[in-house]
Protein backbone atom coordinates (compact mmCIF):
# COMPACT_ATOMS: atom_id res chain seq x y z
CA UNK A 1 0.00 0.00 0.00
CA UNK A 2 1.10 3.31 -0.99
CA UNK A 3 0.45 6.20 1.57
CA UNK A 4 -2.03 9.09 -0.08
CA UNK A 5 -0.76 12.51 1.85
CA UNK A 6 -2.59 16.08 2.25
CA UNK A 7 -1.11 19.36 1.32
CA UNK A 8 -0.05 19.43 4.70
CA UNK A 9 1.37 16.56 4.90
CA UNK A 10 3.44 17.15 1.93
CA UNK A 11 4.39 20.49 3.68
CA UNK A 12 5.78 18.36 6.34
CA UNK A 13 7.58 16.27 4.74
CA UNK A 14 9.66 18.88 2.80
CA UNK A 15 10.29 20.63 6.01
CA UNK A 16 11.04 17.47 8.16
CA UNK A 17 13.79 16.20 5.16
CA UNK A 18 15.47 19.45 5.60
CA UNK A 19 15.67 19.86 9.33
CA UNK A 20 17.00 16.63 9.43
CA UNK A 21 19.78 17.92 6.88
CA UNK A 22 19.55 14.78 5.07
CA UNK A 23 19.00 16.99 1.44
CA UNK A 24 18.49 20.84 1.45
CA UNK A 25 15.92 23.00 0.33
CA UNK A 26 17.57 23.46 -3.03
CA UNK A 27 18.91 19.83 -3.47
CA UNK A 28 14.82 18.68 -3.08
CA UNK A 29 14.22 21.32 -6.01
CA UNK A 30 17.22 20.50 -8.06
CA UNK A 31 15.88 16.78 -7.95
CA UNK A 32 12.13 17.55 -8.23
CA UNK A 33 12.96 19.28 -11.36
CA UNK A 34 15.02 16.97 -12.77
CA UNK A 35 12.31 14.13 -12.18
CA UNK A 36 10.16 16.33 -14.57
CA UNK A 37 12.75 16.82 -17.07
CA UNK A 38 13.55 13.24 -17.76
CA UNK A 39 10.48 12.24 -16.93
CA UNK A 40 9.75 14.25 -20.22
CA UNK A 41 12.68 13.18 -22.12
CA UNK A 42 12.20 9.60 -21.63
CA UNK A 43 8.37 9.71 -22.09
CA UNK A 44 7.41 11.99 -24.57
CA UNK A 45 8.01 10.69 -28.14
CA UNK A 46 11.36 12.11 -30.01
CA UNK A 47 11.64 15.11 -27.31
CA UNK A 48 14.98 16.56 -29.16
CA UNK A 49 12.46 17.37 -31.93
CA UNK A 50 9.70 18.91 -30.02
CA UNK A 51 9.21 22.75 -28.60
CA UNK A 52 8.61 22.60 -25.00
CA UNK A 53 7.53 25.47 -22.81
CA UNK A 54 8.43 26.06 -18.95
CA UNK A 55 5.55 27.84 -16.99
CA UNK A 56 6.69 28.60 -13.48
CA UNK A 57 3.99 30.06 -10.92
CA UNK A 58 5.26 31.46 -7.46
CA UNK A 59 6.66 28.94 -4.83
CA UNK A 60 8.21 25.84 -5.22
CA UNK A 61 6.10 24.40 -7.89
CA UNK A 62 7.56 27.80 -9.84
CA UNK A 63 11.31 26.91 -8.85
CA UNK A 64 10.31 22.99 -10.21
CA UNK A 65 9.53 24.34 -13.78
CA UNK A 66 12.92 26.64 -13.50
CA UNK A 67 14.89 23.99 -12.67
CA UNK A 68 13.08 21.65 -15.40
CA UNK A 69 13.78 24.08 -17.98
CA UNK A 70 17.15 24.26 -17.34
CA UNK A 71 18.18 20.62 -17.47
CA UNK A 72 16.03 20.37 -20.85
CA UNK A 73 18.14 22.99 -22.01
CA UNK A 74 21.47 21.14 -21.06
CA UNK A 75 19.91 18.06 -22.45
CA UNK A 76 19.60 19.49 -25.80
CA UNK A 77 15.91 20.16 -25.55
CA UNK A 78 14.00 22.78 -27.18
CA UNK A 79 12.85 24.41 -24.29
CA UNK A 80 11.48 28.43 -23.82
CA UNK A 81 10.20 29.62 -20.26
CA UNK A 82 7.66 31.95 -18.85
CA UNK A 83 7.25 33.14 -15.85
CA UNK A 84 3.94 34.33 -14.82
CA UNK A 85 5.06 37.00 -12.11
CA UNK A 86 8.86 37.39 -11.80
CA UNK A 87 9.29 39.88 -9.19
CA UNK A 88 8.37 36.89 -6.69
CA UNK A 89 11.02 34.75 -7.77
CA UNK A 90 14.72 34.92 -6.68
CA UNK A 91 16.88 36.85 -9.10
CA UNK A 92 19.71 33.85 -8.63
CA UNK A 93 17.43 31.53 -10.05
CA UNK A 94 16.54 33.63 -13.09
CA UNK A 95 19.89 36.03 -13.93
CA UNK A 96 21.28 35.65 -17.55
CA UNK A 97 18.02 33.13 -18.86
CA UNK A 98 15.90 34.41 -21.59
CA UNK A 99 12.28 34.02 -20.54
CA UNK A 100 8.48 35.62 -21.35
CA UNK A 101 7.18 37.74 -18.64
CA UNK A 102 4.12 38.57 -20.65
CA UNK A 103 1.37 36.56 -21.77
CA UNK A 104 0.43 38.21 -24.87
CA UNK A 105 4.11 37.56 -26.32
CA UNK A 106 3.48 33.53 -25.91
CA UNK A 107 1.69 31.40 -28.37
CA UNK A 108 1.29 28.24 -26.93
CA UNK A 109 -0.52 26.90 -29.98
CA UNK A 110 3.48 26.76 -31.24
CA UNK A 111 4.20 24.41 -28.64
CA UNK A 112 4.54 20.44 -28.46
CA UNK A 113 4.42 20.12 -24.72
CA UNK A 114 3.33 22.35 -22.28
CA UNK A 115 4.87 22.10 -18.62
CA UNK A 116 2.53 23.81 -15.88
CA UNK A 117 4.40 24.89 -12.45
CA UNK A 118 2.20 27.37 -11.95
CA UNK A 119 0.54 26.17 -8.74
CA UNK A 120 1.02 23.23 -6.48
CA UNK A 121 0.19 21.34 -3.36
CA UNK A 122 0.06 25.02 -1.16
CA UNK A 123 -2.91 26.50 -3.70
CA UNK A 124 -5.56 27.49 -0.80
CA UNK A 125 -7.12 30.34 -2.96
CA UNK A 126 -9.32 30.94 -5.72
CA UNK A 127 -7.23 31.77 -8.28
CA UNK A 128 -7.57 35.63 -10.10
CA UNK A 129 -5.24 38.16 -11.58
CA UNK A 130 -2.62 37.09 -14.26
CA UNK A 131 -2.70 33.76 -12.93
CA UNK A 132 -6.26 32.94 -13.46
CA UNK A 133 -5.61 34.66 -17.03
CA UNK A 134 -2.69 32.26 -18.06
CA UNK A 135 -4.33 29.38 -16.62
CA UNK A 136 -7.48 29.84 -18.97
CA UNK A 137 -5.63 30.06 -22.00
CA UNK A 138 -3.62 26.56 -21.27
CA UNK A 139 -6.90 24.80 -20.41
CA UNK A 140 -7.49 24.99 -23.60
CA UNK A 141 -4.76 22.78 -24.63
CA UNK A 142 -4.64 18.80 -24.26
CA UNK A 143 -0.24 18.64 -24.32
CA UNK A 144 -0.23 19.99 -20.71
CA UNK A 145 1.87 18.53 -18.09
CA UNK A 146 1.36 19.49 -14.68
CA UNK A 147 4.18 19.10 -12.10
CA UNK A 148 2.90 17.94 -8.63
CA UNK A 149 -0.87 18.64 -8.60
CA UNK A 150 -2.72 20.48 -11.95
CA UNK A 151 -2.93 24.20 -11.27
CA UNK A 152 -6.22 25.08 -9.90
CA UNK A 153 -7.02 22.22 -7.93
CA UNK A 154 -6.81 21.89 -4.53
CA UNK A 155 -4.93 19.02 -2.94
CA UNK A 156 -7.09 17.88 0.05
CA UNK A 157 -10.78 17.72 -1.83
CA UNK A 158 -9.99 17.55 -5.88
CA UNK A 159 -12.32 20.58 -6.30
CA UNK A 160 -11.40 23.68 -8.06
CA UNK A 161 -12.64 27.44 -7.61
CA UNK A 162 -11.75 29.43 -10.62
CA UNK A 163 -9.62 28.14 -13.47
CA UNK A 164 -7.84 24.85 -13.46
CA UNK A 165 -5.77 22.79 -16.02
CA UNK A 166 -6.58 19.90 -17.56
CA UNK A 167 -3.31 17.73 -17.79
CA UNK A 168 -2.41 14.61 -20.10
CA UNK A 169 -0.02 13.68 -17.28
CA UNK A 170 0.98 14.64 -13.86
CA UNK A 171 4.34 14.26 -12.41
CA UNK A 172 4.59 14.06 -8.60
CA UNK A 173 6.89 13.44 -5.69
CA UNK A 174 7.51 10.39 -3.51
CA UNK A 175 3.58 9.73 -2.39
CA UNK A 176 0.54 11.19 -4.35
CA UNK A 177 -1.93 13.03 -3.28
CA UNK A 178 -5.50 13.33 -1.95
CA UNK A 179 -6.80 15.07 -5.20
CA UNK A 180 -5.47 12.84 -7.44
CA UNK A 181 -7.85 10.37 -7.16
CA UNK A 182 -11.19 12.32 -6.22
CA UNK A 183 -13.14 15.13 -7.95
CA UNK A 184 -12.36 17.06 -10.64
CA UNK A 185 -8.36 16.50 -9.13
CA UNK A 186 -8.78 12.89 -10.45
CA UNK A 187 -10.50 14.35 -13.82
CA UNK A 188 -7.73 16.86 -14.54
CA UNK A 189 -4.56 15.13 -13.70
CA UNK A 190 -4.24 12.78 -16.41
CA UNK A 191 -1.66 9.53 -16.17
CA UNK A 192 0.03 10.16 -12.91
CA UNK A 193 3.83 9.74 -12.51
CA UNK A 194 5.52 9.32 -8.89
CA UNK A 195 9.12 10.08 -8.50
CA UNK A 196 11.06 9.82 -5.23
CA UNK A 197 13.43 13.11 -4.90
CA UNK A 198 15.05 12.29 -1.57
CA UNK A 199 12.59 12.76 1.39
CA UNK A 200 13.38 11.46 4.17
CA UNK A 201 11.85 8.10 5.16
CA UNK A 202 9.39 7.14 8.15
CA UNK A 203 7.77 10.42 8.24
CA UNK A 204 4.22 9.69 6.62
CA UNK A 205 1.90 7.42 7.60
CA UNK A 206 -0.91 8.31 6.24
CA UNK A 207 -4.95 6.91 7.26
CA UNK A 208 -5.71 6.78 3.63
CA UNK A 209 -3.89 4.52 1.28
CA UNK A 210 -3.55 3.60 -2.60
CA UNK A 211 -4.27 -0.40 -2.98
CA UNK A 212 -1.56 -1.16 -5.06
CA UNK A 213 -1.65 -5.47 -7.47
CA UNK A 214 0.65 -6.65 -5.01
CA UNK A 215 -1.44 -6.24 -2.23
CA UNK A 216 -3.94 -8.13 -3.51
CA UNK A 217 -1.70 -10.59 -4.55
CA UNK A 218 -1.06 -11.06 -1.10
CA UNK A 219 -4.04 -11.26 0.18
CA UNK A 220 -6.13 -13.75 -2.30
CA UNK A 221 -5.41 -17.23 -1.98
CA UNK A 222 -6.42 -20.17 -3.89
CA UNK A 223 -9.65 -22.13 -4.02
CA UNK A 224 -8.47 -25.06 -2.47
CA UNK A 225 -9.11 -28.02 -4.39
CA UNK A 226 -10.75 -30.58 -2.10
CA UNK A 227 -13.00 -28.14 -0.88
CA UNK A 228 -16.76 -29.33 -1.13
CA UNK A 229 -19.52 -26.43 -2.20
CA UNK A 230 -20.63 -26.13 1.19
CA UNK A 231 -17.33 -25.51 2.49
CA UNK A 232 -16.57 -22.66 -0.64
CA UNK A 233 -19.24 -20.95 1.25
CA UNK A 234 -22.93 -20.42 1.54
CA UNK A 235 -24.31 -17.36 0.54
CA UNK A 236 -28.36 -16.38 0.75
CA UNK A 237 -29.56 -14.01 -1.29
CA UNK A 238 -32.85 -11.68 -0.76
CA UNK A 239 -32.44 -9.78 -4.22
CA UNK A 240 -35.06 -9.03 -7.14
CA UNK A 241 -38.41 -7.51 -7.60
CA UNK A 242 -41.10 -7.32 -10.50
CA UNK A 243 -38.96 -3.97 -11.89
CA UNK A 244 -35.71 -4.58 -11.15
CA UNK A 245 -35.29 -9.18 -11.73
CA UNK A 246 -31.61 -8.51 -13.38
CA UNK A 247 -30.08 -7.45 -10.97
CA UNK A 248 -30.18 -10.71 -8.69
CA UNK A 249 -29.47 -12.76 -12.01
CA UNK A 250 -26.25 -10.79 -12.23
CA UNK A 251 -25.34 -10.52 -8.28
CA UNK A 252 -26.02 -14.07 -8.03
CA UNK A 253 -24.02 -15.65 -11.29
CA UNK A 254 -21.56 -13.00 -10.21
CA UNK A 255 -21.30 -14.53 -6.51
CA UNK A 256 -21.25 -18.29 -7.71
CA UNK A 257 -18.39 -17.38 -10.50
CA UNK A 258 -15.73 -15.80 -7.82
CA UNK A 259 -15.80 -18.86 -5.84
CA UNK A 260 -19.02 -19.29 -3.79
CA UNK A 261 -19.98 -22.89 -3.55
CA UNK A 262 -23.97 -22.63 -3.53
CA UNK A 263 -26.04 -20.10 -3.64
CA UNK A 264 -29.72 -19.66 -2.53
CA UNK A 265 -31.97 -17.42 -3.58
CA UNK A 266 -35.31 -15.40 -2.02
CA UNK A 267 -37.65 -14.10 -4.12
CA UNK A 268 -41.29 -13.17 -4.91
CA UNK A 269 -43.41 -16.35 -5.78
CA UNK A 270 -45.25 -13.89 -8.45
CA UNK A 271 -41.76 -13.74 -10.41
CA UNK A 272 -41.27 -17.87 -10.30
CA UNK A 273 -41.08 -18.66 -14.02
CA UNK A 274 -37.88 -15.62 -13.97
CA UNK A 275 -35.57 -16.53 -10.79
CA UNK A 276 -36.29 -20.16 -11.93
CA UNK A 277 -34.07 -19.41 -15.13
CA UNK A 278 -31.04 -19.12 -12.67
CA UNK A 279 -30.36 -22.93 -12.88
CA UNK A 280 -27.28 -22.64 -10.49
CA UNK A 281 -29.01 -21.34 -7.56
CA UNK A 282 -31.36 -22.54 -5.27
CA UNK A 283 -34.57 -21.64 -5.33
CA UNK A 284 -36.48 -20.49 -2.44
CA UNK A 285 -40.12 -18.36 -3.45
CA UNK A 286 -41.91 -16.82 -0.77
CA UNK A 287 -45.63 -15.85 -1.34
CA UNK A 288 -45.60 -12.24 -2.18
CA UNK A 289 -49.30 -11.91 -3.08
CA UNK A 290 -48.90 -11.29 -6.60
CA UNK A 291 -47.42 -7.94 -5.45
CA UNK A 292 -44.14 -8.42 -7.27
CA UNK A 293 -42.20 -7.78 -4.45
CA UNK A 294 -42.01 -8.83 -0.41
CA UNK A 295 -43.24 -7.17 2.41
CA UNK A 296 -43.45 -7.94 6.66
CA UNK A 297 -45.37 -10.49 6.08
CA UNK A 298 -42.57 -12.61 4.79
CA UNK A 299 -40.29 -11.57 7.80
CA UNK A 300 -40.76 -14.65 9.26
CA UNK A 301 -40.05 -17.30 6.63
CA UNK A 302 -37.10 -15.27 6.03
CA UNK A 303 -36.06 -15.28 9.44
CA UNK A 304 -36.11 -19.14 9.27
CA UNK A 305 -33.43 -19.13 6.70
CA UNK A 306 -31.15 -16.80 9.18
CA UNK A 307 -29.15 -19.46 10.48
CA UNK A 308 -28.24 -20.89 7.07
CA UNK A 309 -25.65 -18.66 4.74
CA UNK A 310 -22.05 -17.57 5.52
CA UNK A 311 -23.25 -14.43 4.17
CA UNK A 312 -25.87 -12.48 3.47
CA UNK A 313 -26.41 -10.50 0.46
CA UNK A 314 -29.21 -7.72 0.67
CA UNK A 315 -30.49 -5.31 -2.02
CA UNK A 316 -29.90 -5.64 -5.79
CA UNK A 317 -32.76 -4.78 -7.61
CA UNK A 318 -35.24 -4.88 -4.68
CA UNK A 319 -38.75 -2.67 -4.87
CA UNK A 320 -37.93 0.96 -2.88
CA UNK A 321 -41.32 0.87 -2.50
CA UNK A 322 -42.05 1.45 1.67
CA UNK A 323 -43.42 -2.09 2.59
CA UNK A 324 -40.40 -3.47 0.88
CA UNK A 325 -38.46 -1.53 2.67
CA UNK A 326 -40.00 -1.75 6.15
CA UNK A 327 -38.94 -5.24 5.62
CA UNK A 328 -35.70 -4.62 5.30
CA UNK A 329 -35.40 -2.58 7.57
CA UNK A 330 -36.77 -5.63 9.82
CA UNK A 331 -34.09 -7.73 9.09
CA UNK A 332 -31.08 -5.75 9.32
CA UNK A 333 -32.07 -5.40 12.62
CA UNK A 334 -32.72 -8.48 13.32
CA UNK A 335 -29.79 -10.28 11.07
CA UNK A 336 -26.61 -10.83 13.09
CA UNK A 337 -24.60 -12.61 10.92
CA UNK A 338 -22.31 -11.67 7.97
CA UNK A 339 -23.90 -9.45 5.24
CA UNK A 340 -23.43 -7.17 1.81
CA UNK A 341 -26.22 -4.26 1.74
CA UNK A 342 -26.37 -2.80 -1.77
CA UNK A 343 -28.69 -0.51 -3.54
CA UNK A 344 -32.48 -0.10 -2.31
CA UNK A 345 -31.65 -1.70 1.01
CA UNK A 346 -29.47 1.06 1.53
CA UNK A 347 -32.56 3.16 1.73
CA UNK A 348 -33.51 1.71 4.69
CA UNK A 349 -30.85 2.63 6.90
CA UNK A 350 -31.86 5.92 8.68
CA UNK A 351 -28.08 7.28 9.61
CA UNK A 352 -29.59 10.64 10.87
CA UNK A 353 -31.41 9.00 13.15
CA UNK A 354 -29.44 6.36 14.53
CA UNK A 355 -26.48 5.93 12.73
CA UNK A 356 -25.79 2.08 11.52
CA UNK A 357 -27.16 0.84 14.99
CA UNK A 358 -30.12 -1.23 13.38
CA UNK A 359 -27.74 -2.31 10.72
CA UNK A 360 -25.63 -5.81 11.21
CA UNK A 361 -22.31 -5.32 12.80
CA UNK A 362 -20.56 -7.64 10.34
CA UNK A 363 -21.97 -5.92 7.27
CA UNK A 364 -20.54 -4.39 3.96
CA UNK A 365 -22.42 -1.18 3.00
CA UNK A 366 -21.50 -0.33 -1.47
CA UNK A 367 -23.64 2.39 -2.37
CA UNK A 368 -22.40 4.64 -5.00
CA UNK A 369 -22.08 8.54 -4.51
CA UNK A 370 -26.15 9.22 -5.10
CA UNK A 371 -26.78 6.79 -2.58
CA UNK A 372 -24.05 7.70 -0.41
CA UNK A 373 -25.08 11.26 -0.19
CA UNK A 374 -28.78 9.89 0.43
CA UNK A 375 -27.89 8.17 3.39
CA UNK A 376 -25.98 10.87 5.34
CA UNK A 377 -28.74 13.36 4.31
CA UNK A 378 -26.46 16.03 2.15
CA UNK A 379 -26.70 16.99 -1.45
CA UNK A 380 -24.85 15.10 -3.49
CA UNK A 381 -23.17 18.08 -4.81
CA UNK A 382 -22.44 19.00 -1.26
CA UNK A 383 -20.88 15.50 -0.81
CA UNK A 384 -18.16 15.49 -3.35
CA UNK A 385 -17.07 18.89 -2.53
CA UNK A 386 -15.52 17.57 0.49
CA UNK A 387 -15.51 14.01 0.13
CA UNK A 388 -12.92 13.11 2.66
CA UNK A 389 -14.28 14.99 5.05
CA UNK A 390 -17.83 13.16 5.18
CA UNK A 391 -16.08 9.68 4.44
CA UNK A 392 -13.96 10.20 7.76
CA UNK A 393 -17.46 11.77 9.80
CA UNK A 394 -18.86 8.24 8.62
CA UNK A 395 -16.18 6.23 10.30
CA UNK A 396 -16.61 7.18 13.58
CA UNK A 397 -20.11 5.19 13.37
CA UNK A 398 -18.79 1.80 11.45
CA UNK A 399 -17.43 0.46 14.13
CA UNK A 400 -16.80 -3.28 12.36
CA UNK A 401 -18.69 -2.51 9.08
CA UNK A 402 -17.00 -1.49 5.99
CA UNK A 403 -17.90 0.89 3.64
CA UNK A 404 -17.47 0.62 0.27
CA UNK A 405 -18.10 3.82 -1.95
CA UNK A 406 -18.32 3.40 -5.66
CA UNK A 407 -17.35 6.10 -7.79
CA UNK A 408 -14.63 7.44 -10.45
CA UNK A 409 -12.59 5.30 -8.15
CA UNK A 410 -13.89 2.73 -5.67
CA UNK A 411 -12.68 4.12 -1.93
CA UNK A 412 -13.39 1.88 0.93
CA UNK A 413 -13.00 2.95 4.87
CA UNK A 414 -13.43 0.96 8.22
CA UNK A 415 -14.42 2.23 11.92
CA UNK A 416 -10.45 2.64 12.77
CA UNK A 417 -10.61 5.90 10.34
CA UNK A 418 -8.26 4.05 7.59
CA UNK A 419 -9.60 4.75 4.08
CA UNK A 420 -8.17 2.64 1.01
CA UNK A 421 -8.40 4.21 -2.53
CA UNK A 422 -8.58 1.38 -5.72
CA UNK A 423 -7.92 3.14 -8.73
CA UNK A 424 -7.98 0.79 -11.50
CA UNK A 425 -11.67 1.73 -12.33
CA UNK A 426 -12.65 3.53 -15.61
CA UNK A 427 -16.15 4.90 -17.18
CA UNK A 428 -16.74 1.46 -18.30
CA UNK A 429 -18.31 0.83 -14.67
CA UNK A 430 -20.80 3.45 -15.33
CA UNK A 431 -23.63 1.77 -16.49
CA UNK A 432 -26.23 0.04 -14.80
CA UNK A 433 -25.67 -3.52 -12.88
CA UNK A 434 -21.77 -3.14 -12.41
CA UNK A 435 -22.87 -2.60 -9.09
CA UNK A 436 -24.92 -5.53 -8.51
CA UNK A 437 -21.72 -7.75 -10.13
CA UNK A 438 -19.31 -6.23 -7.59
CA UNK A 439 -21.67 -6.95 -4.57
CA UNK A 440 -22.11 -10.63 -5.98
CA UNK A 441 -18.17 -10.63 -6.22
CA UNK A 442 -17.41 -9.16 -2.34
CA UNK A 443 -20.38 -11.65 -1.19
CA UNK A 444 -17.94 -14.46 -2.33
CA UNK A 445 -14.94 -13.70 -0.61
CA UNK A 446 -17.04 -12.61 2.77
CA UNK A 447 -18.50 -16.33 2.24
CA UNK A 448 -15.42 -17.76 1.96
CA UNK A 449 -14.31 -16.69 5.47
CA UNK A 450 -12.33 -13.42 4.54
CA UNK A 451 -12.13 -11.15 6.56
CA UNK A 452 -14.93 -8.17 6.08
CA UNK A 453 -11.97 -5.30 5.12
CA UNK A 454 -10.44 -7.97 2.86
CA UNK A 455 -13.41 -8.93 1.10
CA UNK A 456 -14.28 -5.50 0.22
CA UNK A 457 -10.54 -5.02 -0.71
CA UNK A 458 -10.30 -8.06 -2.97
CA UNK A 459 -13.40 -8.16 -4.16
CA UNK A 460 -13.27 -4.04 -5.63
CA UNK A 461 -9.77 -4.65 -6.98
CA UNK A 462 -11.15 -7.95 -9.38
CA UNK A 463 -14.11 -5.66 -10.09
CA UNK A 464 -12.21 -2.58 -11.30
CA UNK A 465 -9.55 -4.83 -12.86
CA UNK A 466 -12.15 -6.65 -15.03
CA UNK A 467 -13.06 -3.33 -16.61
CA UNK A 468 -9.17 -2.60 -16.73
CA UNK A 469 -9.35 -5.88 -19.06
CA UNK A 470 -12.57 -4.48 -21.03
CA UNK A 471 -10.69 -0.83 -21.75
CA UNK A 472 -7.78 -2.55 -22.85
CA UNK A 473 -10.04 -4.69 -25.67
CA UNK A 474 -11.25 -1.74 -26.72
CA UNK A 475 -14.40 -1.95 -25.26
CA UNK A 476 -15.84 1.43 -24.23
CA UNK A 477 -19.52 0.69 -23.45
CA UNK A 478 -20.34 -2.66 -21.96
CA UNK A 479 -23.28 -4.60 -20.68
CA UNK A 480 -22.58 -5.45 -16.66
CA UNK A 481 -23.32 -9.24 -17.89
CA UNK A 482 -20.49 -9.13 -19.78
CA UNK A 483 -18.55 -8.92 -17.00
CA UNK A 484 -18.78 -11.99 -15.44
CA UNK A 485 -16.83 -13.97 -18.17
CA UNK A 486 -13.58 -12.19 -17.05
CA UNK A 487 -13.82 -12.91 -13.08
CA UNK A 488 -11.71 -15.85 -13.18
CA UNK A 489 -9.17 -14.32 -15.61
CA UNK A 490 -8.99 -11.13 -12.87
CA UNK A 491 -8.91 -13.45 -10.21
CA UNK A 492 -5.61 -15.20 -11.71
CA UNK A 493 -3.81 -11.95 -12.52
CA UNK A 494 -3.82 -11.59 -8.62
CA UNK A 495 -2.78 -15.10 -7.76
CA UNK A 496 -0.19 -15.35 -10.40
CA UNK A 497 1.01 -11.41 -9.91
CA UNK A 498 5.00 -10.85 -10.23
CA UNK A 499 6.11 -7.09 -9.39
Amino acid sequence: MLDIISAKDSNHLDQETINSKILTKNLLIDNAGKAVAFHLIENIDNPFNKNFICIAGIGDNGVDAIKCHKILIENSINSRLYIVDSTKIKSSLIDGQDYYSKLDDVDFSSFDIIVDGIFGTGLNRSVVGDFACVINEISKYENVVSIDIPSGVFTDTGITSGPSVNAFSTITFTYPKISHFIGQGYKKRGELAIYEIGHKKGLINSNIKLICDEDISNKIKPIPKDNDKYMNGKILTLTGSAKFSGASILSGKAALKSGAGILKQIFPSSLDNYFKNFVEAVDCPIDDKKLGFLTDLSFDSIRDEFHWPDCFLIGPGISNHQKSLSLIKNILKNYKGKCVVDATALNSINYKKDKFSNTPQSSILTPHYNEFAKVIDVSVEVFKNDLIKYIKEVCKFLENRILVLKGPNTIIADGQNNIYVIEKGTNNLGTAGTGDILAGIISSYVASDYTLIDSAIIGASIHSHISFILMNENIESILASEMIPYINQSQNYFLNYHD
